[in-house]
Formats: C-alpha cells, structure tokens, sequence
C-alpha cells in the first residue's frame, strides 16, 4: 500500500505460478485491479475476480474470497508462531520490545513458516495438480 511496504514469502504451490507470470517486481503481483466499490479498496475487484477464475479453473466449491480469512487459523493450527503469522499479514507485533527494537523476521523462517500452510487435502492437491 502506500503506507507500507512488507516482503512475504511465497507458498511454495504459487511459486511455480507466479514465477510463470509476467509482472513488475516493483508493482503490484495482480497491478491491474482498480480500487471499487464503498471504501476504494483493490480487494472488491479482487473479490469479483477471483469469482470468475474459480468457475474457469473448477476450484472446489469450499474455496472463496473469505477463504483467506482463515490464513492466521490455518497457520496457528500448524505450529507458526505468533510473531510469524502478525509479519506475514502485514500487522504489527504488538509486543513492544519487537515493534520498537526488532526490523522483523529475515525471510528464511517466514518461508518455513509459509510453508506450513495448508487449506486440507482436497485444496491442496487440486492446487498441486494444476498445469502451469
């Protein structure tokens, strides 16, 4: 955003995806999304979107926009630390000593971490059976 800027890990099933895709390091990875709706947020077109390519691509019918609501459950089930899951959603730790003192976690352990998420089998191999 134009408030802030964090550098994530990629969940390695996107890896090979994103890796395919043709995009400005220095934009954003969807750039073409234009803020809508009531409060101007890219994350209505992102909505609308990602309504379109789950008919195209025959997601499973669990998947949806609010699926990534779940991401801090999915990680806390899997062991990632607090401090983990608040970094890689872009929030503050609310722990004073980290928010004043630390610059935050190097990227190797936000990879492990990353990778550790899991949205259950039938997800997850869908994702991995996808032709790149």
């Amino acid at each position: 955003t134009d408030s802030a800027s964090i550098v994530i890990p990629i969940h390695p099933v996107l890896e090979k995806l994103i890796s395919k895709t043709d995009y400005d390091k220095e934009d954003y990875l969807i750039h073409d999304l234009n803020p809508g709706r009531y409060y101007s947020k890219r994350s209505w077109n992102f909505q609308k979107r990602q309504g379109r390519l789950k008919k195209e691509v025959e997601l499973p019918k669990g998947v949806n926009f609010h699926s990534l609501s779940t991401f801090a459950t999915h990680m806390e089930n899997a062991g990632v630390p607090r401090n983990h899951i608040s970094q890689l959603m872009g929030h503050e730790n609310d722990n004073m000593a980290f928010r004043v003192y630390s610059g935050g976690l190097a990227i190797e352990p936000l990879r492990e971490s990353i990778g550790k998420l899991s949205y259950g089998e039938e997800i997850d191999s869908f994702l991995f059976k996808l032709k790149y």
